[in-house]
């Protein structure tokens, strides 16, 4: 997910401190939210959506507009494997 956050992140042109200011969090839970090492609440997924002007369920697309789940790549780690 960070990953994917970052790069959205990234396409709007704000810096992490930027971004974490104008949805009210962080600049250091940003950081280890986009760097895998925190998780967010859904009160602050909400929060980046609207940010990024997105839904959720966009957050968790693969870069190609497809669920994360349905990612080809079988070297790809999950917890999850997705709805099935």
């Amino acid at each position: 997910f960070g990953i994917r956050l970052r790069a959205l992140r990234q396409k709007t042109g704000l810096s992490q401190e930027r971004f974490a200011d104008t949805i009210g969090v962080g600049r250091t839970h940003m950081g280890k939210i986009e760097n895998g090492r925190a998780n967010p609440t859904l009160q602050i997924l909400v929060r980046i959506a609207l940010g990024l002007d997105r839904s959720l369920a966009q957050l968790f697309e693969t870069m190609d507009g497809r669920p994360y789940w349905a990612d080809p790549d079988p070297t790809a780690s999950r917890s999850h494997p997705g709805p099935t």
